[in-house]
């Protein structure tokens, strides 16, 4: 275990080819990881309280995150849209207890914590979708530019004004999901607005 040289406290990810993860560093912290190398599944063998709760949280949301929201290389044959729906379903209550149970009032870790996790949450689902839309050719799914359908389970998500604290920005997924979110509501719009949009 070697001290995490960092000026600023936040959020850090370790990279690998495969994987994405997620901790939260101050300076002087000391973390570490048993990282399976395949999967980027982690445990926190010796770290702050901080990083031991996100572990909770990261299990707690694997079901929904294992087919490629952390990983870069796409299980796109596990696919399956109604069955990923009915898991997120499940899961919602439990999300919302894990939130509301952060007890480290009025700190910068709860603040942008709970700010993951309202990115992880929604973000995890709209990119599943938007993995979903890719067609595939010979065997191989290309990387798909919009939105096929919309199911009216993803149409919750959307709501006016979301996006109004810069802070968001300190979350490493927060421009992938501010992206996938507009193409979202332009997938979401009747066909005439949308294709109107789409040929502007």
């Amino acid at each position: 275990m070697l001290p995490c040289l960092v000026k600023e406290e936040g959020f850090y990810y370790l990279n690998s080819l495969r994987w994405k993860l997620r901790v939260y560093l101050k300076p002087a912290d000391k973390l570490e990881l048993a990282i399976d190398g395949k999967s980027g599944s982690y445990e926190v063998i010796n770290g702050s309280e901080e990083n031991q709760l996100m572990q909770k949280w990261q299990q707690l949301i694997s079901p929904i995150t294992d087919y490629g929201y952390n990983l870069s290389i796409l299980q796109r044959d596990t696919f399956d849209l109604n069955t990923y729906q009915k898991t997120y379903e499940s899961l919602e209550s439990s999300i919302v207890n894990f939130r509301n149970n952060i007890n480290h009032t009025g700190s910068r870790f709860s603040k942008l914590f709970k700010m993951a996790i309202d990115v992880d949450k929604e973000f995890a689902p709209i990119l599943f979708l938007f993995n979903v839309s890719a067609k595939t050719t010979k065997g191989f799914g290309a990387t798909p530019k919009n939105f096929n359908d919309v199911p009216d389970f993803y149409k919750h998500f959307i709501q006016a004004g979301k996006f109004n604290d810069a802070s968001l920005l300190n979350i490493g997924e927060a421009r992938s999901y501010m992206n996938l979110y507009a193409k979202l509501i332009i997938a979401s719009l009747p066909a005439d607005q949308e294709k109107a949009i789409n040929t502007e």
